[in-house]
């Protein structure tokens, strides 16, 4: 059922570090990646995904695991910002080319009125 969704089994985050290298296999794939993390291991995953500019955090929430030893756990759900991040350059673009525009306007506006003065 999962599946259907286009999520897949949630990454393990470890001390070792080779969830990094999953959550960049999974984030050009999926829509939607589910990290989990325990111990010191979820400050290095808050730290890493607060780095990532194109890494978007949809959900946080703290895990409380039924042994008492092990602590409180973090589950974070995260996604790839590629898509927004394109339609904001193609914003930036259109805004650019407007912008260029408007100034090619005023500066014949202005060559015009420099023009009759010389005159």
């Amino acid at each position: 059922m999962d599946e259907a969704k286009g999520e897949s089994r949630p990454i393990f985050c470890g001390k070792d570090g080779k969830w990094m290298d999953e959550l960049e296999k999974h984030l050009q794939t999926n829509s939607q990646i589910t990290l989990l993390a325990l111990g010191n291991v979820k400050y290095q995953l808050l730290s890493y995904l607060n780095k990532r500019k194109d890494i978007e955090i949809v959900k946080l929430e703290p895990r409380h695991m039924k042994k008492l030893e092990k602590g409180t756990g973090l589950k974070a759900i995260v996604r790839s910002r590629k898509l927004e991040i394109g339609n904001i350059m193609h914003k930036r673009t259109e805004e650019n080319k407007l912008e260029s525009k408007q100034s090619e306007k005023i500066g014949k506006r202005r060559k015009k009125c420099g023009d009759e003065k010389t005159i």
